[in-house]
């Protein structure tokens, strides 16, 4: 059975469209619009990080191609698919805005652009497969087109090329279709002339087109359904071409190809996708070398060529099986090595979106080439890459993530990762391995369901240390470093109920770490003073009804730690001012949001004065209290995301000292930042998809390029997702 074949059934049964947007009142309503993502990126001023970012479209989306629609420099995204054509235009910095989709009939499935009437705009040709034809949309320059011109083929087109076939300098199309090349020679002003068509007796399963024996003329190689061959066509110049030669891959169908010179020889080689491998051709004097194979995934699908690690070698992105994307790093003498981890669009199990095809860009200006994917789910999806070449790691920990915490265990000067995996019972130790990458150094089994972690050296042995609390248990453990990444148990403490999470800080001012225990079970706090080595016990304070977090800050300005809670049933924060002795005093309860969950502080208007943001645990809001500096607060805003938030931290992400937010929102798995104006408002809506249900968040500058990284805890998927910033110094 033929991919294609199998492929084209797949698109037919896909393209159904639907559509809903909700609204809300007596709230700032932070839309995912993507008007945000039009704006042009200065310094960073809009963040961006390696990782995946979606955009949606209304209709599905079969083939993507990457082109400068509006002349603006900056290369944007056309996507076909269902019944039109997306024209999605870049910001430079990595986001997409929506100029448009615009109607064409009967199911394009593939897509290009060139200047067909020479007015130095680029127009948009597809290849329309039902109506077996392809449309012409002649752009106004602005990311608009108007209603398509349709030329009949007589074939169901596979593939199409925008080049200068005759070299008159007039663009020209090749349509590749059943068993047949088309070729339309182009009048300059926008129309083309009769078709050109030369019989391949073979039914295309990918093509390349290029000038593969050096005339100047172009040529065509295309894979030859049903078989492990590939078919090379000699152009002549004038539209018409002559089948030459046919290589094997010696593996099943081939199902894509790629041309590039791979070798740095000035010569152009081939890719091809076949079996599970991908096969190397490189071009010699009289044709072309025996393949090398490099493995992949099951049945790669679709190709791209691309720079991911900034090496000035040619490296390839391949799509596996409709599901995912391999990255290969060339050696530019044809080698490839596959990077560790093949990238996800999604950690859902069972998800049945699908992708359809791949292209690549440098879309956000930092050098590196960046994929962009055609999804099933009506979706674009754009894969920010980083200079390791793996683009957004994800690290698979023990399960039920619930909090992850930076520390150089082994005293490297670089910073490690350590998870608290509550079901497993564990902690997994991660060590830097200075590559922007992280190695399983360690799993630490614990006698509880760990919840969260401090770090300190909590034994005056200059090694980093940690405190860990229990689920389910009145028990918080003190594990001791040795400097290398391992850990041994050098306390326990009891409290008189859950140890539901520790906040760490001086509370008496003698320079040594201090824990505070929060318990939801009898609605306390629970303080215990770091001593030379060790702790002493210190004392133990009442709540409001079941709290579920505790943050520490300075509310007074008095110089003194301060607590906080946000309290679930009593739908409050409650506000306790610390005496830099070590005690603390209750000093009000704000109303807050029904079932307040989380919280995080910063002073978010610039006034120097520290605030209070506090989500709900479920409901899509979050709210602004600001502080007077005196450890009063009033509230602000209340703000809406789209659905419900389950962890936030404050950073300035942009570098423009404002305070900005980042949530996680389990039910859509996603990373949502929020960018700070200063006076207290959000002006820009970031998300990035993250594993499945994520909970806890860390920033870090994680591979020291002086910008800061995110990690994100994934408790379903027993995942940590890595965001590498992209606003670094080595960017």
């Amino acid at each position: 059975m033929y991919y294609l074949k199998l492929l084209t059934i797949i698109l037919v049964l896909l393209l159904v469209v639907n559509n809903i947007l909700p609204t809300t009142a007596n709230t700032k309503k932070l839309e995912r619009s993507e008007e945000q993502e039009g704006l042009i990126a200065n310094d960073c001023s809009i963040p961006s990080f390696s990782a995946l970012r979606k955009f949606s479209l209304k209709n599905l989306s079969t083939a993507v191609t990457s082109a400068d629609i509006n002349g603006d420099g900056i290369e944007d995204v056309v996507s076909a698919g269902t019944n039109s054509v997306a024209v999605l235009l870049g910001n430079g910095s990595g986001g997409l805005k929506l100029a448009g989709e615009f109607e064409v009939i009967d199911t394009p499935i593939t897509v290009t652009t060139g200047d067909f009437n020479r007015d130095g705009k680029l127009d948009i040709a597809t290849g329309n497969f039902k109506s077996k034809d392809v449309a012409i949309l002649i752009a106004d320059g602005t990311g608009k087109f108007a209603f398509p011109i349709f030329i009949p083929i007589n074939q169901a087109p596979r593939n199409i090329f925008a080049v200068d076939v005759n070299q008159d300098n007039i663009t020209d199309l090749i349509v590749v279709g059943d068993f047949s090349i088309v070729v339309l020679t182009g009048t300059g002003n926008g129309d083309f002339n009769k078709p050109i068509t030369t019989p391949t007796n073979a039914d295309p399963l990918g093509v390349a087109v290029a000038d593969f024996n050096g005339d100047n003329k172009l040529d065509i190689a295309l894979g030859v359904g049903g078989s492990s061959g590939v078919a090379l066509f000699l152009g002549n110049g004038n539209g018409n071409f002559s089948r030459s030669m046919t290589l094997n891959t010696g593996q099943n169908s081939v199902l894509s190809l790629v041309s590039a010179d791979f070798n740095d020889d000035g010569k152009k080689d081939l890719a091809v996708t076949s079996g599970s491998n991908v096969s190397i051709f490189l071009a010699t004097q009289s044709g072309f070398s025996q393949p090398t194979n490099f493995a992949v995934g099951v049945n790669p699908i679709s190709l791209a060529v691309g720079d991911f690690n900034n090496d000035g070698k040619k490296d390839l992105a391949v799509v596996n099986n409709f599901r995912n994307v391999s990255i290969l790093l060339g050696d530019k003498l044809g080698n490839f090595t596959k990077t560790a981890t093949d990238i996800k669009l999604t950690e859902v199990a069972n998800d049945p979106s699908i992708i359809f095809s791949v292209t690549t860009f440098d879309y956000n200006g930092d050098g590196l080439s960046d994929i962009v994917t055609a999804n099933s789910n009506r979706t674009i999806s754009l894969i920010l890459s980083n200079s390791t070449g793996q683009l957004a790691p994800v690290l698979s920990v023990g399960k039920s993530p619930t909090d992850v915490v930076a520390v150089d265990i082994n005293l490297d000067g670089k910073l490690d990762l350590i998870t608290a995996n509550r079901n497993s019972s564990d902690l997994s130790v991660f060590l830097a391995n200075g590559d922007s990458g992280f190695t399983l150094a360690n799993t630490i089994k614990v006698e509880f369901g760990p919840r969260n972690i401090i770090t300190g050296d909590f034994n005056n042995d200059k090694m980093p240390d940690l405190a860990v609390s229990a689920s389910n248990t009145n028990k918080i453990v003190i594990l001791t470093g040795d400097g290398k990444g391992g850990f041994s148990t050098f306390k326990i403490f009891s409290i008189s109920a859950e140890a539901f999470l520790v906040v760490g800080g001086d509370f008496n001012k003698d320079r040594k770490l201090d824990l505070a225990v929060l318990s939801n079970e009898n609605n306390s706090i629970t303080t215990f003073f770091g001593k030379k080595r060790g702790f002493s016990a210190g004392s133990m304070f009442r709540t409001s009804d079941n709290p579920l977090s505790l943050i520490v800050g300075d509310f007074n300005l008095d110089g003194k730690l301060d607590l906080a809670t946000a309290n679930n049933i009593a739908n409050s924060v409650s506000i306790f001012l610390g005496d830099g002795a070590g005690n603390f005093n209750k000093k009000s309860d704000l109303p807050a949001l029904t079932g307040s969950a989380r919280l995080a502080t910063g002073d978010f208007n610039n006034d120097g004065k520290p605030d209070i943001v506090v989500v709900g645990a479920f409901t899509t809001q979050f709210s602004l209290f600001l502080g007077d500096g005196k450890a009063n607060f009033s509230l602000f805003k209340s703000f809406e995301l789209q659905t419900r938030q389950s962890a936030v931290i404050v950073n300035d992400f942009n570098n423009d000292k404002k305070l900005d937010l980042a949530f996680t929102e389990p039910t859509s798995n996603q990373l949502v930042i929020l960018l700070g104006d200063g006076t207290g408002n959000f002006t820009d809506t970031l998300t990035y998809d993250v594993g499945m249900e994520p909970d806890a968040i860390l920033v870090a500058d994680l591979n020291q390029d002086e910008a800061n990284d995110i990690v994100v805890a994934n408790a379903s998927s027993n995942t940590i997702s890595i965001l590498y910033s992209l606003c670094g110094k080595k960017h």
